[in-house]
């Protein structure tokens, strides 16, 4: 017994360094950078998994500069993307298991404060509640196109795309079904993310990559698109939706 132990001990660690140096030679998946310093970086935030998960963790080649970028934003995603929607079971656990511990770190006030500052008090038929406006919070922004640039690389669409290539709403309008049926779905445990995905790379005049909706905590749902090149018209498309008067927020 201790042999196999040992063995499968062994086993993994060879594995693991195999895959870190698998990871190490190849270019960084947001921004092409190639300097054989990239590690396998968390495509969606490590803390966002629940306690005691199995499901496989996303990963994908990060550079030391890009996850200096955002390395001090996954837990503030988490955070928000917990407090977005109504209350849940996992959404509970998150709250008053790792995201309450986090607080009682030596910046854990810090990180209070700013939770409290996005709230932002209303009224509705059952009375007073809050909104939280996750597309006007620039980490929150972060992070989702991280993901979503992620994604892209895992599923061999496309890679190295910018922030500036990616749209982000919350989802609002039902996808169309002639459109709907060309998505692929995936689940990491229904209850924690799924996420559906079109490669558009073919489709129409060419300026889609892709498009993506993903949901966390079984509420918390995100449209997104990728436009094939760098130009701004993302930029445009997004002031466009917003000029048209959406509502950009989640209810808590």
């Amino acid at each position: 017994m201790q042999a196999t132990l040992r063995d499968g001990f062994a086993s993994r660690t060879i594995w693991e360094n195999e895959a870190a140096n698998r990871y190490k030679r190849q270019p960084c998946a947001y921004c092409k950078r190639h300097e054989n310093t990239c590690h396998r970086g968390h495509v969606i935030p490590k803390c966002m998994y629940p306690e005691g998960s199995t499901v496989t963790e996303i990963r994908a080649p990060e550079c030391h500069v890009c996850k200096q970028l955002w390395q001090d934003d996954d837990a503030h995603f988490r955070a928000v993307i917990t407090m977005s929607g109504d209350a849940n079971e996992l959404a509970n656990e998150m709250w008053q298991g790792p995201i309450s511990r986090s607080f009682d770190k030596p910046s854990g006030q810090t990180w209070l404060r700013d939770l409290r500052e996005l709230l932002v008090p209303v009224e509705t038929h059952d009375g007073p509640r809050h909104k939280v406006y996750p597309l006007k919070d620039e980490r929150v922004m972060r992070i989702m196109k991280r993901i979503v640039r992620g994604l892209c690389h895992e599923h061999k669409i496309g890679t190295g795309f910018t922030e500036e290539q990616v749209f982000v709403d919350v989802f609002r309008f039902p996808i169309p079904p002639a459109f709907h049926t060309e998505f692929k779905r995936v689940s990491l445990g229904d209850d924690f993310c799924w996420y559906e995905y079109c490669d558009c790379r073919d489709q129409d005049d060419g300026k889609l990559n892709s498009a993506w909706l993903i949901e966390f905590y079984s509420r918390t749902r995100f449209f997104c698109l990728i436009s094939a090149s760098a130009d701004e018209w993302v930029s445009e498309f997004t002031s466009n939706w917003l000029q048209s008067g959406h509502d950009l927020a989640t209810v808590k």
